[in-house]
């Protein structure tokens, strides 16, 4: 569904529905993938370094621009 966050701005609500889609995917995929065939621990370290360049840090940064938006009224 539609992300709905009234106390954030219509660009940061594109921005995150775009994050999200990327990095759920990535997540599930992956999860399915290690509970299917085993290999989190050998592949931990890639997983983050694909998460971060997918925009994980921009996601929790947006999210958290929302959270002290919202926070403030």
């Amino acid at each position: 569904g539609a992300l709905s966050l009234p106390w954030a701005s219509t660009e940061q609500v594109d921005r995150l529905a775009e994050l999200s889609t990327d990095i759920g995917d990535y997540v599930l995929t992956t999860y399915s993938t290690w509970m299917l065939n085993g290999g989190m621990d050998a592949g931990w370290d890639a997983y983050i370094e694909q998460l971060n360049k997918l925009g994980l840090e921009e996601y929790i940064s947006i999210l958290q621009e929302a959270l002290d938006a919202f926070n403030a009224n």
